[in-house]
């Protein structure tokens, strides 16, 4: 909708190499397998290796299509619309939760993958 209306740049979008949304996507179905089966946490700890790839991957393709001097992607409309609150938001918050939240589910991963392993 904010690409045909021309205030943000299709490559912030699915369509235009922005894939976050999967990773949204797949969430609830690795929670319900989780809770339903066994599941080992190898399999969650790739998950979320991958879709913190995905998201730092989302963040460069944000940070190289703004209006900066580091402007690498040319895009038009340039990638302003982050600047104009609600768009803030994104990535003062829940950028750096997805981050963390990632991250410590990569660190509870390999705990879990090394403490099954010493017994």
């Amino acid at each position: 909708m904010n690409v045909q209306s021309g205030i943000q740049a299709e490559i912030m979008t699915f369509t235009g190499n922005n894939y976050d949304i999967l990773t949204a996507l797949t969430a609830p179905i690795l929670y319900f397998v989780t809770k339903k089966y066994t599941l080992r946490f190898k399999w969650i700890l790739i998950w979320n290796v991958l879709s913190l790839i995905n998201l730092i991957h989302t963040l460069m393709m944000g940070v190289l299509s703004a209006p900066y001097p580091i402007q690498v992607y040319m895009t038009e409309p340039s990638n302003q619309i982050i600047g104009f609150f609600p768009m803030t938001i994104i990535p003062l918050y829940f950028v750096p939760v997805a981050i963390l939240s990632h991250l410590f589910g990569i660190f509870i991963g390999y705990n879990q993958i090394k403490e099954k392993n010493r017994l």
